[in-house]
């Protein structure tokens, strides 16, 4: 009787173990779909298309992002945020990005990932001015009914302004 108690207890251990440690079963795949939505935001850029980089991003109001000027330092919400990238569609011209490289990680659960990309962003003023961007992007993603979204990101450049990447072609 001892004995077939002590098994159930480890049984039972075991079982708890397994059952509190999640994995992700194709972390190749959940990174190929990260990666996917990563690749559409930057598309929504390159293509001008609101609605594409609408469906990388949570809609919601209670999200932060770092602006990427001194004007404007937090951009408040979807809302702003949607605003601001259409002001933004509206000043750059011909713009390509040519990413460098890209790291892509996932949380234990396969609920979150985080990924850094370099990026190279070429585009044109509207006063046509070129500048190329040397862009170090970083984001979080969540999964939400089996599709990858964004959920917070950050861009920078360094400390120079954006006439200061000037280029004559």
């Amino acid at each position: 009787m001892k004995r077939t108690s002590m098994f159930g207890l480890f049984i039972l251990f075991l079982l708890t173990i397994i059952g509190c440690k999640q994995t992700i079963t194709d972390i190749s795949s959940a990174k190929k779909a990260v990666k996917a939505v990563i690749d559409n935001y930057a598309k929504s850029w390159i293509i001008e298309d609101i609605e594409l980089y609408s469906s990388t991003m949570m809609p919601d109001e209670s999200l932060v992002h770092v602006g990427g000027s001194q004007a404007l330092n937090w951009i408040e919400g979807w809302t702003e945020l949607k605003e601001l990238i259409i002001k933004q569609n509206q000043s750059l011209n011909d713009t390509q990005i040519d990413e460098k490289k890209a790291w892509i990680n996932l949380s234990q659960s396969g609920e979150f990932a985080w990924a850094v990309t370099l990026w190279d962003l070429k585009t044109t003023l509207n006063d046509g001015t070129k500048c190329l961007l040397p862009l170090r992007c970083t984001w979080i993603l969540e999964k939400k009914n089996d599709s990858w979204i964004i959920v917070h990101f950050h861009k920078s450049i360094g400390i120079k302004t954006l006439r200061d990447y000037s280029i004559d072609e």
